[in-house]
């Protein structure tokens, strides 16, 4: 049996809006991704450092992203909270720009250098993604894609060690918040939020 000091180290960054939306099929007929199944299923194997979640702070009523996650930061995952900031194009168009793509690679690339890991696991399917992978397998990291088929970007599905992440990881609602079973080991860990105040109390 291989020992915790010959297992490759592991960290895990997700975006969790690219993972809500391609589930949002799933949550309408009344189900849910158990996160805390997922991180033990694709972390098998590995020596597990951390994991960090990527969104945007919610916007008031919002309460299923809000319940989301205290969820998760109870399940001892650190989350990086981004406040979307209206964004003027041609002095007349505006967008949301939530810088959230952007913190996910500068963590993957600055926590390669740092050492913090031997391999980054990126739980998403955006095509943006790929240059903080190239740039690990440039400094000897590896870079693992995962995310569901319908968001996964052919760049990054057909890459030797992509995950397709299926039905597996969709459980049903009932009985998940109270079942102990269900939750992450992942410990450990705080959650930070940036440009807001924490919500939820």
């Amino acid at each position: 049996m291989e020992n915790e000091g010959t297992r490759k180290r592991l960290a895990i960054f997700i975006d969790l809006n690219n993972v809500e939306f391609s589930i949002g099929q799933y949550r309408e007929a009344g189900m849910i991704l158990d996160y805390g199944h997922l991180i033990r299923t694709v972390s098998e194997g590995y020596d597990l450092q951390y994991v960090k979640v990527y969104d945007s702070i919610p916007s008031a009523g919002n309460d299923h992203l809000m319940e989301l996650h205290r969820g998760l930061r109870e399940s001892g995952m650190e989350l990086i909270l981004k406040r979307p900031q209206a964004v003027e194009y041609n002095m007349k168009k505006t967008c949301e720009q939530k810088e959230v793509d952007t913190s996910l690679v500068v963590d993957v690339v600055s926590g390669a250098y740092e050492d913090l890991f031997d391999v980054a696991m990126i739980v998403s399917g955006d095509r943006d993604m790929r240059p903080a992978g190239e740039c690990l397998q440039r400094i000897g990291k590896e870079a693992i894609y995962a995310a569901f088929y319908d968001v996964f970007c052919p760049e990054l599905r057909d890459l030797p060690g992509s995950i397709i992440l299926e039905d597996l990881y969709v459980l049903q609602a009932s009985g998940y918040n109270d079942d102990p079973e269900c939750r992450s080991t992942v410990s450990q860990y705080a959650v930070s939020e940036e440009g807001g105040a924490a919500y939820g109390a």
